[in-house]
């Protein structure tokens, strides 16, 4: 690695002390950069329905995702396979970023389930409970079936993204006909 950068292997170890530390450095970056670009690309989204905004969204992260391939590998490793000496410090970096990005998703997606027709007796805090697990359910159902081929996922998200449309017509209109 120090090879290819150009610079002596104890510099490396000077700035950063261990691999640990590296690790966490770059971490930290990608993750920054990623909320970074999420949030800008978040208040070009149009759509006024929910659903639709969210389907919005999961198209820009793929799109990031193919516009900066190593820092969103290096995240989906972090999330599906975390070497446990660094579990602790990158469980609270990850942690950190998603508090710090709570006000972007509020204002550029979870606020428009607020003005959308709910049935009587459901709080929009539980439709969003519901919504939130079941897109956390498929994100990990499909980092899953492509670990270690997470590149193919980004790809050629078609299946993912039909079936995010089912899951979003199942939440939208119920399960009765």
């Amino acid at each position: 690695m120090t090879a290819r950068a150009g610079i002596a292997k104890g510099l490396l170890f000077h700035y950063f002390g261990n691999k640990k530390n590296l690790y966490l450095y770059l971490l930290q970056h990608a993750l920054t950069l990623l909320a970074e670009r999420l949030a800008e690309r978040m208040k070009e989204m149009t759509s006024e329905d929910f659903f639709q905004r969210a389907k919005e969204l999961t198209l820009i992260k793929i799109r990031l995702s193919l516009e900066y391939p190593h820092e969103t590998l290096l995240l989906m490793k972090a999330v599906t396979d975390l070497p446990p000496a660094v579990k602790p410090e990158a469980d609270r970096l990850i942690a950190r970023i998603t508090e710090e990005m709570a006000g972007v998703n509020h204002q550029y997606l979870f606020s428009y389930l607020e003005t959308a027709p709910l049935r009587p007796h459901l709080s929009r805090e539980q439709a969003l409970a519901v919504i939130m697990a079941l897109f956390e359910q498929l994100s990990q159902k499909y980092l899953r079936l492509y670990q270690g081929r997470e590149q193919e996922l980004l790809q050629h998200p078609e299946a993912m993204l039909q079936e995010l449309d089912l899951y979003c017509d199942i939440l939208k209109y119920g399960i009765y006909e």
